[in-house]
């Protein structure tokens, strides 16, 4: 037996006291077989995670580019759709494929377009039946609202004797400017 040292790691650990150099080695050696497999555990926990993560990644850009592709076709039914932020779902057979994370998109409006990116569309006046055929779906807050000029009131009066000005007006088309490749 070896003498007992006052701060032995050992006993602080809780190893009994005066252990031989024989009974130090096959500790050793069960520690060293300990963290070999610690190690191996953390390499194959690390690359699970680490492919978890990547698929989730690719899963994301393909839904993407999924939606980039089939945006124009099915922009109301996207629009429409009730989103459940809460991760829980009744169809079990959809729980595997719930991402790991989500990512938030910000939009940064900084930095201007250039204009060969943008479109103009032409579009219809909107006119409501009965008079027209336009339905709700089709007005353009930005293209179809006009501010008119104010107009005193010696400008109006002589505006409503001459009904043959209103017919001499000429119609300007209405466009939508819109950025196909977004």
């Amino acid at each position: 037996m070896k003498r007992k040292e006052v701060n032995s790691v050992y006993d602080k650990l809780g190893f009994p006291a005066g252990m031989t150099y024989g009974h130090r080695s096959s500790l050793r050696k069960e520690c060293i077989k300990f963290l070999r497999f610690a190690y191996l555990v953390d390499f194959l926990s690390l690359e699970s995670l680490a492919n978890i993560y990547t698929g989730s990644v690719e899963l994301m850009n393909k839904r993407l580019k999924d939606l980039d592709e089939e945006a124009d076709d099915r922009i109301e039914e996207i629009m429409v759709c009730k989103f459940d932020d809460t991760g829980t779902q009744a169809n079990t057979a959809q729980r595997g494929l719930e991402p790991l994370f989500y990512i938030g998109v910000t939009l940064d409006d900084s930095r201007e377009l250039p204009p060969t990116e943008i479109k103009d569309i032409v579009i219809d006046d909107f006119v409501l039946p009965p008079r027209g055929t336009s339905v709700t779906e089709d007005f353009d807050l930005l293209a179809h609202i006009e501010l008119e000029e104010l107009k005193e009131d010696d400008e109006e009066a002589e505006g409503s004797e001459d009904p043959e000005d209103a017919e001499d007006e000429v119609i300007i088309p209405k466009y939508r400017k819109t950025t196909p490749c977004i």
